[in-house]
């Protein structure tokens, strides 16, 4: 059954994927801190909870993106399709450039390198893995700008979305075989890579499907897919992730949320510029011995992105920020 999003329940629902856009931008500043803490690891708890805070931005992405889709209609979908993917990928773009003054930063801390060699090092990251030096979050736009793209193609030619799926899923394990297994340089990275450019597909179409079967999304099924999620994680098997992004964004999307309309977009304009600066007020506080402790270092780098991102949002709305939106 087709339901119309321009509903008031609907509406609703989507202030709580509003919220959990919020909480999961501070998951993935946590995310960041761990590498930058000396071998310090949260409990096995904690890394499920931050494991499931990138897949559930993709599969927002997919469900929105798709919500859009069944406003204008399907005669649209390919405009709209190739639009979002322009954007993002000029985003994507646009982040590179403003982290490479960090990663230029970051030479110093490079070690059996010149700087023709890290240089080199720094443009394969950028035009295979999605990233540069401590632009860690521009993979997620790298990946999401592959998944637009393959959607794009989807409907151009009528695939299956299904196909769009499984190269997604393909991805996933391609991650998995990254991360659980030694293999020889080159293949680790042709893995990594290739991974990089699959994985987005995998969650923004389950996204995508969650919009078409809007009906499905019921709590038993949600508590299902934590079971089945946290199973995988503790017994160490690939596609916790996967599924745990299906439970995350049910759960927000179930979630009665009864507040201001402008708190809500408040809440998602901030998340994302959380997800997107974070990096350049965590990089230099990690190198600050006063913030040894990994969880004061989270803490004290959260609410200096939560003020940061809340000017930058507010300052976006007036006439003389416009040009910030091109941005998130």
């Amino acid at each position: 059954m087709m339901v119309n999003p321009s509903v008031k329940e609907p509406t609703m629902h989507f202030k709580g994927v509003d919220v959990m856009k919020f909480l999961m931008a501070l998951c993935v500043v946590l995310i960041h801190v761990i590498p930058l803490s000396n071998g310090w690891s949260p409990s096995t708890a904690v890394e499920y909870v931050i494991s499931l805070a990138v897949p559930f931005f993709f599969v927002s992405s997919g469900f929105l993106l798709q919500n859009k889709i069944e406003k204008i209609g399907d005669c649209e979908s390919y405009q709209t399709i190739k639009k979002y993917a322009f954007r993002i990928w000029k985003m994507y773009f646009c982040w590179i450039a403003i982290y490479i003054p960090l990663c230029m930063w970051g030479y110093q801390f490079d070690e059996g390198h010149t700087m023709a060699q890290y240089g080199i090092i720094q443009i394969r990251s950028f035009l295979l893995m999605g990233e540069i030096k401590y632009s860690w979050p521009t993979w997620y736009l790298y990946s999401l700008g592959f998944a637009a793209v393959f959607f794009m193609l989807a409907k151009r030619f009528r695939i299956p979305l299904v196909l769009i799926l499984i190269c997604g899923i393909a991805g996933v394990l391609c991650q998995y075989i990254f991360t659980h297994f030694s293999l020889a340089s080159l293949p680790k990275f042709a893995c990594s890579s290739l991974s990089r450019i699959l994985i987005g597909s995998g969650y923004l179409m389950i996204g995508v499907f969650l919009r078409k079967h809007i009906d499905c999304i019921k709590p038993l099924y949600v508590i299902c897919a934590y079971v089945a999620s946290i199973g995988l994680f503790v017994t160490n098997l690939p596609f916790s992730d996967l599924i745990g992004s299906v439970a995350v964004f049910g759960t927000a999307f179930l979630m009665k949320i009864r507040c201001n309309e402008r708190i809500a977009e408040g809440l998602r304009g901030e998340s994302l510029w959380i997800f997107l600066i974070h990096m350049y007020v965590l990089t230099p506080l990690a190198l600050n011995e006063a913030f040894s402790n990994p969880w004061l270092l989270y803490v004290v780098v959260c609410l200096i992105c939560i003020v940061i991102a809340g000017f930058l949002y507010r300052f976006s709305l007036s006439s003389r920020g416009k040009f910030l939106k091109k941005l998130v």
